[in-house]
């Protein structure tokens, strides 16, 4: 499926086109309705927050469906000229930290280490173990891929300390 979503259209006319676009993003794509109705309601995010938000899950989706990679390298451009606007902001740092989490995603190993050292780096600074957990993850799967056994070695062993010391913590699998 290709979708498109019109914000101004659906902020123009919700009765007629909020539900119908809820209802597509839920049963098509699986996504929670509920959280999807939280998120819109939600006016603590700024129009560029948004739209990089949007952004970031539009990319897993448009490369995990392999669609038209001109797609892909365009909204890649924009999401990252939208972070470069707002570089100070800590919620686009969590964003471009977040993008450079998935950076295997659309970027050749070697490069996608580099990126993935500075996601690193900036969960551990905020102290977000989730986001290192998976950042960490990624990192060693591709410094696996780069030969770097060690340096992979080093970021599983991380995580499985991680895993041992924070029970209570929700870690992704």
């Amino acid at each position: 499926y290709n979708l498109i979503i019109d914000p101004n259209q659906i902020n123009k006319a919700a009765d007629k086109y909020l539900d119908a676009t809820v209802d597509a993003l839920s049963q098509v794509f699986g996504y929670d309705r509920t959280e999807l109705y939280d998120l819109i309601e939600d006016n603590s995010f700024g129009e560029d927050e948004q739209y990089c938000r949007a952004a970031l899950v539009l990319l897993e989706v448009y490369l995990d469906r392999q669609t038209n990679p001109s797609k892909v390298k365009v909204l890649k451009q924009k999401l990252i000229q939208k972070i470069n606007k707002h570089i100070y902001s800590i919620d686009f740092l969590e964003i471009y930290a977040c993008f450079n989490r998935k950076s295997a995603l659309y970027y050749p190993a070697m490069i996608a280490c580099k990126s993935l050292k500075d996601s690193i780096q900036f969960y551990r600074k905020y102290n977000n173990k989730s986001g290192l957990y998976m950042a960490l993850c990624n990192y060693a799967a591709n410094a696996i891929i780069c030969k770097e056994y060690v340096a992979a070695e080093n970021s599983l062993s991380e995580c499985h300390a991680m895993v041992n010391e924070c029970i209570k913590e929700f870690y992704p699998s």
